[in-house]
Formats: structure tokens, C-alpha cells, sequence
């Protein structure tokens, strides 16, 4: 796993596939990924914390798993929004001025 990332393409690949995340708990990572809710992170330095998070999604019920992929792409949907994309890009370039 990533120790340093901004928006990696891979969470946003898998939430807009409607897929679970497991990616560590890194930078940006915990406002895609919430923990429970749609994926799992865990601490990228410490090998029992990944073994956990990936044990965790693969035990997780098939009603769980039906629920986190219809949360990842939500969230996806809500995130990733080109108008969301437009506003908060928008924003940041006028706060330059």
C-alpha cells in the first residue's frame, strides 16, 4: 500500500465500479473510503493492520458487501460529481486571487 497519496485513480475506479476499498488510512484516503461504510482502512505500517482490513472485507456477509458497493459508488456519485469537481476547482483558483 500507498504511504503517501492525494487521489489515488484506483479508489475512484473501484467506487465508480461499485466496488469495496481497501486502501490504507493515508492523506486523503479516509474521505472516499469510510471505514465500515463502503471499504476498509487500515495502518499501511503495520502488516497485521492490512492482514485485518483485507481478512475484514472478505468475511463481511453478502448483504455487507451489497452494501458497501452500493455505498462506494454513491459516494462516488456525490464526490465525483463534474459539478462538484467545477465548484471546488472553481473555488480554489478565485481564493488566488
Amino acid at each position: 500500500p500507498s504511504l503517501y497519496e492525494g487521489t489515488p485513480n484506483v479508489i475512484g475506479e473501484a467506487m465508480a465500479s461499485g466496488l469495496p476499498v481497501a486502501c490504507g488510512k493515508v492523506c486523503d484516503n479516509h474521505i472516499y473510503v469510510k471505514n465500515g461504510v463502503n471499504g476498509v482502512l487500515f495502518n499501511p505500517l503495520e502488516v497485521d493492520s492490512i492482514a485485518d482490513g483485507l481478512q475484514s472485507l472478505l468475511e463481511v456477509s453478502e448483504d455487507e458487501y451489497d452494501s458497501y458497493c452500493k455505498q462506494s459508488r454513491c459516494l462516488a456519485e456525490e464526490l465525483f460529481a463534474p459539478e462538484k469537481f467545477f465548484e471546488k476547482y472553481e473555488s480554489l483558483i478565485l481564493k488566488q486571487w
